[in-house]
């Protein structure tokens, strides 16, 4: 008798420590899944956002194709293409390079991390911008940028001849956000083509895409807008000295060993020289 209460009390001493080591065990879990938050998704997405603009400054100012091109040659720590908190790939979408001076959505997490829902009164998203800035967006908000996006995708294959006209069509829309106006004009400057010259003739007057518009003659190798380019390599915005500089490299000889990453106060006397040489240029 003895023998079997002894038993039943090991047995019952055993179930309860097995509930301990149970609950401990969850608690430990569960406190690992609550230390993850959305500063976890911003950091790995930081991470893939430095890559990509370490990848673009390599490659001419492209940003690869996939996430999956990217390697350890562009980042200290390891990359991850999914969302560390919901397991969430995330998704990608490179339309534009480092070149553009407008911000279009380029990565973004399509988890739904719920810290930040109640703010928005409903689901948001964390995006990288095409300045590789990183925001929390509404979903409604991303959910037009990416129908918006859409439509210009479609747009791009669309026929060689067919594709100028539409682009044209949509920088001319004023029913579309800015952002995608400029997006339209910067691919036909991308285009490359003389024959885009005319189409993008018309936004050199225009108060909101006048200098977008000075960027892409240049890039087809027109001569109009100059001026309004070296207005740009004067500005206190490094990234619009840096586009200014890539345009008229596209028409001109010779830089005068002008550098944007130098303030434009010191390089005045290089800035006029080279001013005087493409008037004569194009005289």
């Amino acid at each position: 008798m003895k023998r079997r209460e002894k038993t039943v009390l090991i047995i019952i001493a055993g179930f309860f420590g097995l509930v301990v080591i149970v609950n401990v065990g969850f608690g430990l879990f569960a406190s690992k899944k609550q230390e993850l938050n959305d500063v976890d998704c911003i950091v790995a997405l930081r991470r893939l956002s430095t890559a990509l603009a370490a990848y673009a400054l390599k490659h001419n100012g492209e940003y690869p194709k996939k996430l999956s091109e990217l390697n350890t040659e562009f980042a200290c720590e390891p990359l991850l293409s999914r969302c560390p908190i919901t397991d969430t790939a995330y998704q990608y979408l490179p339309l534009v390079n480092l070149g553009v001076l407008f911000d279009i959505p380029l990565l973004w997490c399509d988890g739904e991390h719920g810290s930040e829902r109640t703010k928005y009164n409903g689901r948001s998203y964390l995006v990288v911008y095409s300045d590789l800035s990183i925001a929390r967006v509404p979903a409604v908000n991303l959910s037009f940028e990416r129908k918006w996006l859409q439509d210009y995708q479609a747009v791009l294959e669309s026929s060689s001849n067919e594709r100028l006209v539409k682009l044209r069509d949509m920088a001319q829309n004023s029913s579309h956000p800015l952002w995608l106006r400029k997006l339209a004009l910067w691919r036909l400057g991308e285009e490359q083509r003389s024959d885009s010259v005319a189409l993008i003739e018309p936004f050199f007057d225009s108060n909101d895409l006048a200098f977008e518009a000075a960027v892409a003659l240049a890039k087809c190798g027109s001569p109009l807008g100059v001026l309004k380019l070296f207005e740009g390599l004067k500005s206190d915005d490094y990234d619009v000295r840096r586009v200014a500089y890539s345009a008229l490299k596209n028409i001109s000889k010779e830089d005068f060993n002008y550098y944007p990453e130098i303030s434009p106060s010191i390089q005045e006397e290089v800035i006029r020289k080279w001013e005087e040489s493409l008037k004569k240029e194009f005289k």
